[in-house]
């Protein structure tokens, strides 16, 4: 969840939006993400900005073979 709040605030206050995310494994056992983010004046804009994440109804969970998805609900 806080990647995806992460997300809405640099799109909010800085005018970035990820392009593309990299994600590996972390010494820890969690995760490391990279965005790369571009200046949102290079994107095609095509519908209202996020405002906030919900936790109603958020998935991530592997599927049978194996690859991560996740759902999530964004207030605009």
């Amino acid at each position: 969840m806080a990647i995806i709040e992460e997300v809405i605030y640099r799109l909010d206050a800085d005018g970035e939006i990820p392009v593309a995310v990299a994600v590996r494994p972390a010494p820890d056992g969690g995760v490391i993400l990279v965005l790369r983010l571009a200046d949102l004046s290079e994107v095609e804009i095509t519908g209202a900005a996020p405002k906030a994440a919900s936790l109603h109804d958020l998935c991530c969970a592997p599927d049978a073979a194996g690859r991560w998805s996740c759902g999530i609900t964004i207030d605009v």
